[in-house]
């Protein structure tokens, strides 16, 4: 069953990530879904779902964050050698490729439902949602971990694809990884006054850098050879999420509501989820999935936008419940918020976010290829 491999290049679909990704967006679906239902204008503060545990959910974030850095390493470099495989323009447009246009689709959906559902239209929220501004807050709300997501982009970019022929290239972008300890740890944030630039500087050296950190160090380990290991099991989907519970316990214990929100809290949530990356990147499976692994493989698969149209999803659903059910069973209303969201999610996956990428795409290539500097696995960037 557990076998250890060659080092040498091969193809592989990383299917335990996806199903890791499904997880940390139910995760995060567990959190809003308890968190939101105690707002005033639904439940009010006093409604308990399974006594609030579940939000720590959103900790899901940080193992999101952990994935993030380790396939943007792996599309990016080449094996062995860790020589850059792609130039920057074609890094980005990638990049662009994949998150922008569909978070545009879903900032104006939600604008539109939010207009006519609630006669408000928070506009400079939404500007900054579309243009991901560092400073602020946004709407929706989970786009304020898209911010981290391109922010990492571009230190990554600048840092291994244009100084690629600088030995200090890695230099520069450890040191990003780091300075949340340097900035948080050593306290160099309360010695700024000046609001906006202290809110810009708190998001350059953000927690979050520190986990993108750890999914790119798992990602050089992979390059190098020393994970090139296969678990077969039946149940993959099921025994990841068994190893992703535990996470949820990490974040009881520190205390956390939403993802990690301090220095402290990210270092263990950040380090266990890197665990957890580990074990998908060995997990594989039989070409013929069965139920549960091909349920997983749909929620890793849908997960981006699952994650970007559920809070929409779910305050509607407590908006119409709240009015005319009010007394409904806590366990009911949860279910039912998870089922709604991840359903509604899916179907946006295959009817919106797939066919406008392939159409984006289509629109930037005009025929043409990506500049690829070493060739090594292209299937990685679909």
């Amino acid at each position: 069953m557990f076998k250890r491999l060659p080092a040498t290049p091969h193809s592989n679909q990383f299917i335990g990530i996806q199903y890791l990704r499904g997880i940390a967006v139910l995760f995060v679906i567990f959190d809003h879904v308890t968190g939101m239902s105690k707002l005033p204008h639904y439940f009010g503060p006093n409604y308990s779902i399974f006594n609030d545990w579940l939000q720590c959910g959103g900790v899901g974030v940080d193992l999101f964050f952990v994935i993030s850095g380790f396939i943007i390493y792996y599309v990016t470099i080449n094996e062995y050698d860790l020589a850059v495989k792609i130039d920057f323009k074609s890094f980005f447009k990638h990049r662009i490729i994949r998150i922008l246009p569909f978070l545009w689709v879903c900032v104006i959906a939600t604008a539109l439902l939010k207009l006519l559902g609630r006669g408000t239209f928070p506009v400079w929220e939404y500007i900054r949602a579309i243009t991901l501004f560092p400073v602020g807050t946004v709407e929706p709300r989970p786009v304020w971990s898209l911010r981290n997501e391109f922010m990492f982009y571009i230190i990554f970019g600048l840092s291994i694809i244009c100084f690629k022929e600088y030995k200090f290239k890695w230099g520069w972008l450890i040191l990003w990884f780091l300075t949340p300890v340097i900035w948080f740890g050593i306290g160099l944030q309360n010695f700024i006054t000046i609001h906006f630039l202290k809110n810009l500087l708190d998001f350059i050296f953000d927690y979050h850098n520190l986990t993108f950190g750890i999914g790119v160090f798992i990602a050089y380990l992979y390059k190098k050879g020393y994970l090139k290991y296969e678990l077969s099991v039946k149940m993959g989907f099921l025994l990841c999420l068994i190893v992703c519970i535990p996470l949820l316990f990490i974040a009881h214990i520190l205390g956390m509501k939403n993802a990690s929100n301090s220095f402290i809290q990210v270092i263990p949530t950040g380090l266990y989820s890197g665990l957890i990356v580990l074990l998908g990147l060995i997990i594989v499976a039989n070409k013929n999935l069965n139920f549960i692994n091909r349920i997983g493989l749909i929620l890793g698969n849908s997960s981006y936008a699952i994650y970007l149209t559920h809070t929409a999803v779910i305050s509607a659903m407590l908006g119409i419940v709240a009015k005319h059910y009010h007394q409904i069973n806590p366990a009911i209303l949860f279910v039912l918020g998870c089922i709604l969201a991840v359903s509604v999610g899916i179907l946006a996956h295959f009817y919106i976010e797939k066919p406008l990428i392939k159409f984006v795409k289509s629109k930037f290539d005009k025929g043409t290829r990506a500049k690829i500097l070493v060739p090594d696995n292209p299937a990685a960037f679909k």
